[in-house]
């Protein structure tokens, strides 16, 4: 079930999806950053906000399953 479904306005929908956009964006430079300093490998500084969205959606899938259950 798409966070989205939850509530009824349009709106809150949109400011969702601009708030993920903008937390993915955010982790993403920050992924970066760590690379710039040199704490972070080169692999895992790129793929920093792919992993943190994972865990994040497997979590919520997780939860969705045993809700369902």
């Amino acid at each position: 079930v798409p966070l989205a479904v939850r509530w009824r306005s349009r709106s809150l929908a949109g400011l969702l999806a601009l708030f993920v956009y903008v937390a993915y964006y955010v982790s993403a430079r920050f992924g970066e950053m760590l690379y710039d300093e040199g704490l972070l490998p080169p692999f895992f500084a790129a793929h920093l906000a792919n992993l943190l969205f994972a865990i994040v959606g497997l979590v919520l899938l997780r939860r969705v399953t045993r809700v369902g259950s």
